[in-house]
């Protein structure tokens, strides 16, 4: 499934990656961090966990730079709520 916006062509590709032990206890920690953020408004770590595993991805150097895949990080997020 490729997410596209009207009036922007580029080609995609969905890539699975899987995240390296340090990278998982790493997502757990910011999952964490973002329920108990005085602006959250959902406490519970485990409801964070699919954006902290995408910004503990996005930390590989391969990811760092990408803004296509921090584009599409956000646009997924975007569309559960």
């Amino acid at each position: 499934m490729a997410i596209r916006e009207p009036g922007v062509t580029h080609a995609s590709r969905i890539e699975s990656h899987f995240l390296t032990q340090a990278e998982e206890e790493m997502a757990r920690t910011i999952a964490q961090q973002i329920a108990f953020h005085p602006l959250s408004r959902d406490p519970v770590p485990d409801n964070h966990l699919g954006e902290a595993q995408a910004i503990a991805l996005a930390a590989r150097p391969g990811f760092a730079n990408s803004e296509t895949f921090i584009e599409q990080v956000y646009l997924a997020a975007k569309g559960d709520r």
